[in-house]
């Protein structure tokens, strides 16, 4: 496709579809030997091309938009006061989960940092910051302020449900069965985003409202239009159900639905110092230097790439000392023979959307 692509051409939609939607294409072989596509192009996925055209066409404006930054992060996802606190907000579209099933989403101890960084870039910026951690990172809390939000970081566990995620839900595999051309044929058929969705404070508990999830179904309940930029700095929220030739049905899809323009994602959990020195590079390029979100994202992703030597550096400026405490230590994964950041350090984040 390279050689139909005008000269003057810098930035590239991708429309992906099924397995595509998981191709990293910004590490793809470059012009030149030696390089990657990104550093020849910002590359940007759309969930569909009708999108694009309605993105790119002239917006009216928002009334009363919203100004405010919103963090989530150090969730207790053993927390269970929040069943005496909370109540849910959303009727429907909660996971289908078994009721007396008790999950085991682990305690993600960076993400505090994370949050932190976020919330001090946003305060350098005179945003003000609305910020949930520990049993205060409810479902109810964050569905509440979203639409008070012109950016979000939802530092979280993210998942769609696979295999792996099925013995746990009300569905069994003949709810996920497809006809001969693809299409589904059992109850997963009413409603794809229902099986995607963010964790929660109360998660583990069978008793939390709601099970301490926000499914991609809920989402589109709410309007977003004011939000300009959600990143999910989550493990694969980047990935969704696939449905033929309607794309993936994931998280990114269903904050676009409700309005949200850009979307920052994962397709993977990426080392905790690689995500904090990508995100620091990312808010700094953002609100400092003040380009786009897309050449906000792909001018950190070359800089990870380019200077593998720095990411401590660039993690301790984002959210102070680093503590190693995932296990996933970056100085495990060697540089390439010309020195360069192996893609699982910056590759995973995609944003979806505009760019703009």
């Amino acid at each position: 496709m390279r050689k139909e692509l005008p000269a003057l051409i810098k930035t590239v939609y991708v429309c992906p579809d099924a397995t595509l939607c998981q191709v990293l294409f910004a590490a793809l072989p470059g012009d030149k030997p030696g390089t990657i596509l990104l550093e020849d192009f910002a590359v940007a996925m759309i969930p569909h091309a009708p999108f694009l055209l309605d993105k790119l066409w002239p917006q009216d404006p928002v009334m009363n938009p919203p100004n405010a930054a919103l963090v989530v992060g150090g969730v207790k996802y053993d927390a269970d006061t929040v069943v005496a606190k909370t109540e849910s907000l959303v009727k429907r579209g909660e996971p289908l989960l078994k009721p007396d099933e008790k999950r085991g989403w682990g305690y993600l101890p960076a993400t505090v940092g994370e949050a932190n960084g976020f919330a001090k870039a946003a305060e350098q910026k005179k945003f003000p910051v609305i910020r949930f951690t520990g049993e205060e990172a409810t479902t109810t809390a964050v569905l509440r302020e979203l639409p008070n939000a012109k950016f979000v970081h939802l530092a979280t566990h993210g998942f769609f449900a696979d295999e792996s995620f099925r013995s746990a839900f009300q569905l069994d595999d003949k709810d996920y069965e497809k006809m001969a051309w693809g299409e589904r044929r059992g109850r997963a058929v009413n409603s794809p985003l229902v099986m995607t969705g963010l964790v929660f404070a109360g998660a583990n508990h069978p008793r939390t409202p709601g099970r301490g999830i926000v499914t991609g179904e809920q989402l589109i309940d709410l309007d977003l239009g004011g939000l300009e930029l959600a990143v999910l700095s989550a493990c694969e929220t980047g990935l969704g159900d696939v449905a033929g030739g309607q794309g993936t049905f994931g998280l990114q899809r269903a904050f676009h639905y409700a309005g949200t323009t850009n979307v920052v994602c994962s397709l993977w959990k990426v080392p905790d110092q690689s995500t904090a020195a990508l995100m620091g590079l990312f808010y700094r390029n953002l609100w400092t230097q003040n380009l786009s979100p897309l050449e906000s994202l792909r001018q950190a992703q070359l800089e990870i790439y380019k200077n593998p030597g720095k990411i401590g550096e660039f993690a301790k400026g984002f959210r102070g000392t680093f503590e190693e405490v995932s296990g996933q230590g970056d100085l495990e994964i060697k540089p390439d023979k010309n020195g360069r950041a192996h893609p699982l350090l910056w590759a995973a984040f995609t944003l979806s959307g505009p760019g703009r």
